[in-house]
C-alpha cells in the first residue's frame, strides 16, 4: 500500500481471523508526520496465517489536530494483499543498502564512468535525492547519516554515458516453480535526467537479458523515493543484476539507487514479468506481412506520465510476442493475459486478441478475445482479460493483437500498455500474474 498524512496522527494495520472477534498483533503502525505533501510513502506489513486460514485485514486510522487546530488528513492508495509460500528472509539471495559499503555490488569495466556512493545530498543543485532511502532502526525511510548510489551527470560525463552496477552471482533454488523478484527504490528529479534501467543477466549466457525494468526522464522530487520491481523465473540458472544509470546533456541529471532486494520464493504458477515498453518493444514485433504498431512515448498507464512508453495503433496492423514455458506439462496448462489499452474516440474499427500455440508459424491462431470500436469505452486506460490453453507437450505459445480499420471511416488511435501472462496448472485457478501494484506502487504517483 501507499499512504500519506501531513500532519498529527497515526495509522496502523492489523488483522482478525474470520469468526474470531480476537484482534492480532498490529501488523505495521506509523505515527506523527509521513509525508510532505510532495508524494507518497510505500508501506509493507508480514501477515502471517497458516494455510487455509480465513483472515479480514483492518486500516484503522487516527487524526489529531495540528498546531493550527486543524485535523491532519490520513490518505491510503493501492493496497494489494499477496501470498506465496517461502517468500522470507531465508530465500533472500542479496540486499544491498550501501550502508557500509558496495554489499558486494562492484562496477562494471565495459562503461563509461563508475557510480557513485552518498550521503545526505548530491553536489549538484536541483537534482538528486535529499537523503537516502534505507530503513532505520526505527522502521522510519529516508534515513539521514545513511549511504546510497547515484550517478554524477555532470563534467566530464556526456550526453549518453553510461555507468553500470553488477550484483554479485546470485544462485536461486533450482526448482523450476521459483520466482525471483528484484526490488529497489529509486530517486530520478532533475530537468536532465535521461535513463535508468535495471535488468538480469543468466550466468550461462551474459549477453542475453531475462528480466528487466526502465525509467526515463523526471520520476519524483528530491525528497521522494519510489520503489521499482519486476520478477524473473530463472528455473535454477545463476544470474547477476545489471543497474545502469545514462545521462543526458546537463547536469541536473543525477539518478539514485538504494536497497537493492533480491528474494525468491515458491510459485505454483509461472508468471512472466510484464511488458511495460519502458525498456524497448520487449519481443513485440509485426506478424506476417502486417505492419507493425508504433512504439511512442506517450502519457502511459505504466507511469502515468507523459515520458512513458506505450505501442500505438492508427491502421490494421497487427503484433505479437512469443512466450516459452520452462518444460512441456503432460496436463497442459491454463492460461490468462491481461492488459491494459486507451482508445482515443469511437470508431467503427475493432481490436481482437489470438493465441497460437507451437513454434509452427503456418497454423492458425484462436482469437481470445474481440471489442468493436463502437462500443462506448472511458476517457482513459481500461484493463481486460482472456485466457487460453496450453495443451500437454507444448511450451510456446505467441499472442497477437489486431488493431482493425473499417474503410468507411477515419479511425483514431489505439494504445496498448502493461502485458501480463501467467499459466498454472490445471488444477490451480488461473490468475493475473504478481502485481505491480502494491509492490510498486508509488510508481502511480505523479510527478510533483
Amino acid at each position: 500500500m501507499v499512504y500519506c498524512f501531513s500532519h498529527a496522527g497515526s495509522l496502523s494495520v492489523f488483522t482478525r481471523d474470520v469468526g474470531d472477534s480476537t484482534v492480532h498483533n498490529t501488523s505495521w503502525e506509523r505515527q506523527g508526520s509521513q509525508c510532505t505533501g510532495t508524494g507518497w510513502e510505500f508501506g509493507h506489513a508480514k501477515l502471517h496465517h497458516g494455510t487455509g486460514s480465513r483472515f479480514r485485514v483492518f486500516f484503522k486510522a487516527k487524526a489529531t489536530t495540528n498546531t493550527t487546530g486543524r485535523p491532519g488528513d490520513i490518505a491510503i492508495d493501492d493496497v494489494a494483499i499477496n501470498c506465496c509460500s517461502g517468500c522470507t528472509g531465508s530465500n533472500r539471495l542479496s540486499l544491498a543498502t550501501f550502508t557500509s559499503g558496495l554489499d558486494g555490488y562492484t562496477q562494471s569495466t565495459t562503461d563509461d564512468f563508475d557510480w557513485s556512493r552518498s550521503s545526505g545530498t548530491t553536489t549538484s543543485l536541483y537534482t538528486g535525492p535529499e537523503h537516502d532511502h534505507t530503513v532505520g532502526s526505527m522502521g522510519c525511510s529516508n534515513t539521514k547519516g545513511s549511504f546510497y548510489m547515484f550517478i554524477e551527470a555532470s563534467s566530464p560525463q556526456l550526453k549518453d554515458d553510461a555507468a553500470s552496477l553488477l550484483s554479485p552471482t546470485l544462485t536461486p533454488p533450482a526448482s523450476s516453480s521459483t520466482v525471483c523478484f528484484v526490488s529497489f527504490w529509486y530517486n530520478m528529479y532533475g530537468s536532465a535526467i535521461n535513463v535508468l534501467s535495471v535488468s538480469t543477466h543468466p550466468i550461462s549466457a551474459s549477453s542475453s537479458v531475462s528480466g528487466q525494468w526502465c525509467r526515463h526522464k523526471q520520476q519524483t522530487t528530491n525528497e521522494v523515493w519510489k520503489r521499482g520491481l519486476f520478477w524473473i523465473q530463472p528455473n535454477g540458472t545463476s544470474f547477476r543484476v545489471n543497474v545502469t544509470g545514462v545521462t543526458d546533456s546537463q547536469f541536473q541529471g543525477d539518478i539514485a539507487i538504494d536497497d537493492i532486494d533480491v528474494t525468491c520464493c515458491a510459485e505454483s504458477c509461472h508468471h512472466f514479468n510484464r511488458i511495460t515498453f519502458e525498456c524497448d518493444r520487449e519481443g513485440f514485433v509485426a506478424q506476417s506481412s502486417a505492419p507493425s504498431w508504433e512504439y511512442v512515448v506517450t502519457a502511459d498507464h505504466t507511469t502515468g506520465s507523459a515520458t512513458g512508453r506505450a505501442l500505438k495503433s492508427t491502421a490494421t496492423k497487427t503484433i505479437g510476442v512469443q512466450k516459452v514455458l520452462p518444460a512441456p506439462n503432460r496436463n497442459g496448462r491454463k492460461c490468462a493475459v491481461s492488459f491494459y489499452l486507451w482508445i482515443t474516440a469511437v470508431s467503427d474499427g475493432a481490436v481482437t486478441a489470438s493465441v497460437r500455440v507451437g513454434n509452427d508459424t503456418s497454423s492458425r491462431s484462436a482469437m481470445i478475445w474481440s471489442m468493436n470500436q463502437s462500443t462506448s469505452v472511458a476517457a482513459d486506460w481500461f484493463k481486460e482479460t482472456a485466457h487460453f490453453k496450453v495443451p500437454a507437450g507444448n511450451t510456446a505459445f505467441t499472442f497477437t493483437m489486431t488493431s482493425v480499420r473499417d474503410v468507411n471511416h477515419t479511425w483514431t488511435s489505439v494504445f496498448l500498455d502493461d502485458v501480463d501472462f501467467t499459466c498454472c496448472e490445471p488444477d490451480v485457478s488461473t490468475t493475473t500474474a504478481p502485481t505491480t501494484t502494491g509492490f510498486d506502487a508509488p510508481d502511480t504517483t505523479k510527478t510533483s
